[in-house]
């Protein structure tokens, strides 16, 4: 049952079909086959009967007056019948009083002794014995053994007959199968196909030709009504995440605007301020009469350039100038600097791409992008050596960060979003939205690379004059 049930439709329809037929067919013939031997039999029967009635008729004669030539005369017109294998006539005492055969010994055949009237059936003959009777009184017996080879004979024609007839039966059951399933399996198989087709690319627009009115048209029907509600679902799903993406690229520009302005009230007033009591507490220094403990003074003015020292830090994280004022490589390369004079990691930066510019979004991305998987490696590589190239190929902007750390599982880490930074998730989702790729290979032990692409041309985004409502309506 197994293999029927994996068998194609196509298949199985005509093996219904056949099976079914033959099945038919051999039912019919058993019974028809059945009835014949029964038939045969009582035939074969009745005739013996007949003939073992007229020979006792004939023969009250020849036991009345001890005759057994006679007898034998009369035994002898039984010759005619082919199927007779032995006949013989009992008198009074139970002896043999005439007998027929075929066979060169008769007493193989011939009871010696006559049987209870009636028939007894072998697996080779028939034997019939009866009363010979004269004016009510029995004067003897008869005794008819018929073989059965005619009717086996009879029988084996018929089987070979049957079989040629389920033969023939079976091909054109066969041809017919063939010609019909066609009608039922090739609406079956289009729809497999249709199924196939959507589930390996994805594409919700084949439609099948529904034809008659029957369950497979009515399959046909609802599987088209199913593809025009998940083609509906999945446009409305497009949309929402187009204006998701409109809505994450102006809330990532607004975040890196509201960085930078911070980061310019940070330089140009609190730095300035502390540049302004650094200089005049040094003034006040060198005016102070001899004698006073300027140790105080000292300290204080450490304290000053300390803090100073820290705003200047914190404008440069916030939003470094030096990628607005030189462009995205002399920030990487200040980038790899910094990576080393603070966390002690050799950074290898790498410049290949020529004068095109990226746009200032896509800038920020990747320098924002590039520090934190630096910072990544810096946490959890396991290493103090780390590569960053810059290259430009088929008008895309392509950034790789790799080092030999221990590396990762990327089925199990690939999309984690780590606090405080993009995280790759993060990372390759808005990479996507700016109509780039996001590549990443790594293997426990073996170190791990990640690739960045971008275009380099500016991708339109939302505007800020959009209303803000309809994007959080939408989401």
């Amino acid at each position: 049952m197994r293999r029927f049930r994996d068998l194609p439709i196509k298949w199985k329809l005509m093996l219904i079909s056949v099976t079914t037929g033959v099945t038919a067919l051999v039912i019919a013939a058993s019974a028809l086959f059945i009835y014949g031997q029964i038939a045969y039999e009582r035939q074969t029967i009745l005739r013996i009967e007949t003939l073992a009635k007229v020979v006792g008729d004939n023969s009250t004669a020849a036991i009345t007056f001890n005759d057994p030539e006679v007898a034998k005369r009369v035994l002898s017109a039984l010759a005619n019948d082919r199927g007779i294998l032995v006949a013989g006539i009992y008198d009074r005492e139970g002896r043999v009083f005439a007998h027929f055969s075929r066979a060169e010994d008769h007493r193989a055949l011939l009871p010696e002794k006559p049987l209870p009237e009636g028939k007894t059936r072998g697996l080779t003959s028939i034997d019939v014995s009866q009363r010979i009777v004269l004016e009510g009184e029995t004067i003897g017996n008869v005794h008819i053994g018929y073989s059965l080879s005619p009717m086996y004979a009879y029988l084996a024609r018929y089987a070979v007959l049957v079989g040629c007839v389920l033969v023939v039966a079976v091909i054109a059951s066969w041809i017919v199968a063939l010609f019909l399933q066609t009608h039922v399996s090739h609406r079956i198989v289009e729809i497999r196909k249709a199924a196939e087709w959507i589930s390996r690319k994805q594409d919700f627009s084949p439609r099948l030709e529904t034809s008659g009115e029957d369950e497979i048209g009515s399959l046909v029907h609802e599987f088209n009504v199913l593809l025009d509600r998940i083609n509906e679902r999945d446009a409305s799903v497009k949309v929402y995440q187009e204006k998701l993406r409109s809505l994450a690229s102006q809330l990532v520009i607004g975040e890196e605007r509201e960085r930078r302005r911070i980061a310019d009230g940070l330089h140009d007033s609190i730095c300035q301020l502390l540049w302004v009591a650094d200089l005049k507490l040094r003034i006040m220094e060198r005016t102070l009469d001899e004698g006073v403990d300027i140790n105080e003074f000292r300290e204080i003015e450490d304290l000053i350039k300390t803090a100073n020292k820290e705003t200047r830090t914190l404008t440069l994280q916030l939003s470094p100038p030096l990628l607005y004022e030189l462009g995205l490589s002399p920030a990487l390369e200040k980038l790899s600097e910094d990576m080393r004079d603070q966390f002690r990691i050799g950074v290898d930066f790498t410049d290949e791409y020529g004068k095109a510019i990226p746009s200032e979004d896509t800038s920020v991305f990747l320098f924002r992008a590039v520090r934190e998987m630096l910072m990544n490696i810096y946490k959890h590589a396991e290493t103090d050596r780390a590569n960053v190239t810059l290259s430009e190929e088929n008008g895309s902007l392509r950034v790789t960060v790799s080092d030999e750390g221990k590396g990762f599982d990327t089925t199990e880490n690939v999309h984690d979003h780590h606090e405080g930074g993009y995280g790759l998730f993060s990372i390759r989702e808005r990479v996507e939205d700016l109509g780039g790729s996001f590549d990443i290979k790594s293997k426990p032990g073996e170190g791990t690379t990640i690739t960045l692409v971008t275009p380099l041309a500016e991708v339109p985004f939302a505007t800020p004059e959009e209303d803000p409502s309809d994007l959080t309506a939408a989401v």
